[in-house]
């Protein structure tokens, strides 16, 4: 497991990669423990502006319902129209019952590796402007930044 830094500074590259073509601020960064990181982020894009929460779960295993909650009264205290909550393991199935009906897209293992694979490459795009390339070929959206 990467140090908190490291895990952090990986969490703010996801962050302001994960809306392509966006301007994105991030206005708070809050650690807690070795357990999560909780990111705010103002997003602007031509068709809409919104205050997203993220939320980075370190631990591998299972995610819980207690976990979403205590991330949705959060989301509700920042003011945020959406939370995006991801993890490296899976999330329960009461998990995936209370997001049901709230604002929370919900990121496992599989999507993450999706968009780890792009990380790097869209945020050379950010610093540098120019389009990155794979094989003479456009790199490929993840789903869930499609």
């Amino acid at each position: 497991m990467a140090n908190s830094a490291d895990f952090v500074a990986l969490c703010r590259k996801i962050v302001m990669t994960y809306f392509p073509k966006a301007r994105i601020k991030i206005t708070k960064v809050v650690p807690n423990k070795n357990e999560w990181t909780d990111i705010v982020a103002e997003v602007d894009t031509t068709k809409w502006s919104d205050i997203i929460m993220f939320r980075f779960i370190r631990t591998q295993g299972s995610v819980g319902e207690l976990i979403l909650r205590d991330f949705h009264s959060h989301i509700k205290e920042a003011k945020a129209g959406k939370g995006i909550c991801i993890s490296v393991g899976t999330f329960s199935e009461e998990a995936r019952r209370y997001t049901e009906a709230r604002l929370i897209d919900l990121i496992e293992k599989e999507k993450l590796s999706a968009i780890l694979n792009t990380v790097d490459a869209r945020a050379a795009m950010v610093k540098s402007g120019t389009p990155a390339k794979s094989a003479g070929k456009s790199t490929p959206k993840p789903a869930a930044m499609k």
